[in-house]
């Protein structure tokens, strides 16, 4: 699936005074810095486990729907970036780029498998898309919610802590980890892979 972020998240994981606390920072004068290292640990994080942390919308593309194993096509689409909380529509193109959006009625969103699927009700089949490329299109929401306290205590604590590395190591160490041990322990049971 082709993924474009269409709404970014309003906010990050975690705020300035968690990261000033966790590095034992007392002054506001290192902000913007922070502000940059908090931005880009989360973007460390979410790439390493393969989620949206804060709620945004994306925009899915396909060029078939997914088959199985025999190259019968499956009756549910795998959505990447979990948590999913909703799809908001399944539209089609035809070779003259007409979209048709599927009817919600013929499908059911699971939000609660990881990662989320949209599934076909019993009976119903998806529609055959006619444009070779990008002929389907997913418009969804993904994310642990608006807040930060919505999101999961230890990957904000695996956010934090790439923080402090991240300011600790400037980028010259040639020895340097790419992670400390602990975040990927912290992190382990939200690591997730779309399916190729």
């Amino acid at each position: 699936m082709n993924l474009v972020m269409t709404s970014p998240p309003a906010c990050y994981p975690v705020g300035l005074a968690e990261v000033r606390a966790q590095l034992n920072i007392d002054t506001e004068d290192y902000d913007a810095r922070l502000t940059g290292l908090i931005a880009a640990a989360t973007e460390w994080v979410e790439n390493y486990t393969g989620r949206a942390l804060i709620t945004r919308s994306y925009t899915g593309y396909l060029n078939w729907f997914p088959t199985g194993p025999r190259g019968y096509v499956r009756p549910y689409i795998q959505l990447e970036k979990p948590p999913l909380i909703s799809v908001v529509d399944l539209i089609t193109y035809d070779d003259s780029d007409n979209p048709t959006t599927y009817p919600s009625t013929q499908y059911y969103v699971d939000t609660v498998r990881t990662p989320g699927r949209i599934v076909l009700r019993r009976g119903q089949v998806w529609p055959i898309p006619l444009r070779l490329a990008d002929g389907i299109q997913i418009d969804f929401t993904a994310g642990y919610g608006p807040n930060p306290g919505n999101v999961p205590e230890t990957i904000r604590l695996a956010v934090q802590i790439m923080v402090g590395m991240f300011n600790e190591q400037r980028g010259d160490e040639t020895d340097a980890p790419d992670c400390p041990p602990a975040v990927k322990a912290l992190l382990a049971p939200y690591l997730f892979w779309p399916a190729s």
